[in-house]
Formats: structure tokens, C-alpha cells, sequence
């Protein structure tokens, strides 16, 4: 089928016709006035074909729903919500040691070791181990992500912890505090998880919570590490 349509001098054809969207947009008749002729066959050609429309449709009905339940925040704020977040079993030692390996490895996961026990229960001597795998990596801490997972990290551990792990903790706190502030990006989050009125714990995403499943110990807990050993 045919159809005749007059055009501007910006190479643009405005239509009436009910087959053709309101404006056509036709490069290779710019600065030029006249008329030109559309086959709409072969417009309809080029209309998403059915079996897409449908693989579309599928995958909106099927795949989008499940990821939405699995990606359900699961994140607390005030100190009053941490047994929402504690890991039965965990053995924050031998997490501790994973932590520090992660800080070798590339990408935004090296921050993530730390981040992942960051609400747990520490000792005087474990929150000092922390700080001091802290002061070591900030510094080489890449990016934006990087800067605030990490401070984020000792943020929670001082912040939650007794006043013997606040003390050993409060230099790297101190040292966390500035890190909003050097950010390019990413500064108004960094800045409420690191030093907001209330405590964020938890994961936003099932993502996140998969880390934690995958990089922290707790024997006798099936959905994590039973050993330190057991981590690549």
C-alpha cells in the first residue's frame, strides 16, 4: 500500500494517516520540499514480529517477579533491630582472616569481606583486628563503592560494639568519617551509613546477601561457610 505525504525542509513528514506514527523522520531528504511515497507494507515489516512481543511478555510475567522477592531488602536501621541481622554460629575469626584476603583481591568485592560480618557481635581483640585491616587497605580502597562498603564496615563495628571496641576502633573510625568527603560519588548514602542517626544493617539485595552466604564462617550453619578453608 502506498501513501503520499508532502514534506518539510527539515527532512521531517508529518502524518494523519492512522497506519503511520504522527512524525517520520527521513535523513536523506533534508533541506528538500515536496512530496515522497511510502510503501506501508513495508513499514508493518518492520514491527517487532509476534514471537518477540510474546518472548517479551514472558519474560516480564516469569522472570521479573521472582527477581523482585529475591532482591526484598533486608535492611534494618537502629541498634534495637541487630538480632534481625546476627549470624547463628558465626565464627568471626575465621571470617576475619577472609576479610583480609579480600582486600587483595580487584574490584568492588574487596571491600565487601569486612562488610559482610560488620553487624556481628566482636570482641575488644577482634574489633582491633578489624581496625587494623581498616587502616591498612583504606587507603588503596578504589572508587566510590569501594570507600563507602569499607567504612561502612568499621562504622557498624564501632558504632555497635562496647566501649572497649569503640576504643580500639576509634582511630579507624575517625579515619571513616572523612571518606564522604573525598568521594566522587555516592557521598549522601556513604555519608547516612557511616555516620547517620541510626544504624543500617542488613543487605538491600539478595546479591549482597549471597556474599555474606558465601564469604562468611559459621559451623553447624548450612547456608554459610563451615570453614575458612572452604573459601576461594
Amino acid at each position: 500500500m502506498l501513501y503520499e505525504i508532502p514534506t518539510n525542509d527539515h527532512g521531517y513528514i508529518t502524518t494523519t494517516h492512522p497506519d503511520l506514527p504522527s512524525t517520520i523522520h527521513i535523513s536523506p531528504i533534508s533541506n528538500t520540499t515536496g512530496t515522497i511515497t511510502l510503501d506501508l507494507g513495508l513499514l508493518s515489516k518492520k514491527r517487532l514480529p509476534r514471537k518477540y512481543f510474546f518472548l517479551t511478555l514472558a519474560v516480564i510475567i516469569i522472570i521479573i517477579p521472582p527477581v523482585l522477592i529475591f532482591s526484598f531488602p533486608h535492611i534494618y536501621k537502629g541498634r534495637e533491630k541487630r538480632h534481625l541481622v546476627i549470624i547463628p554460629h558465626i565464627d568471626v575469626d575465621k571470617s576475619l582472616l577472609i576479610a583480609k584476603r579480600m582486600t587483595q583481591k580487584s574490584g568492588m568485592v574487596k571491600s565487601l569481606g569486612l562488610w559482610a560480618i560488620r553487624d556481628q557481635y566482636f570482641t575488644a581483640k577482634q574489633a582491633g583486628i578489624a581496625a587494623e585491616i581498616y587502616l591498612a587497605n583504606i587507603h588503596s580502597m578504589n572508587g566510590n563503592f569501594n570507600k563507602w562498603h569499607f567504612s561502612w564496615a568499621i562504622a557498624n563495628i564501632h558504632r555497635l560494639g562496647d566501649q572497649e571496641v569503640k576504643k580500639v576502633t576509634l582511630n579507624a573510625y575517625i579515619i571513616a568519617k572523612t571518606q564522604p568527603g573525598i568521594m566522587t560519588g555516592m557521598k549522601k548514602i556513604a555519608s547516612n551509613h557511616i555516620m547517620g542517626k541510626k544504624i543500617v544493617m542488613g543487605s538491600a539485595h539478595y546479591f549482597g546477601r549471597q556474599f555474606v552466604r558465601n564469604h562468611v564462617v559459621a559451623p553447624g550453619n548450612p547456608e554459610y561457610l563451615q570453614n575458612n578453608q572452604n573459601f576461594e
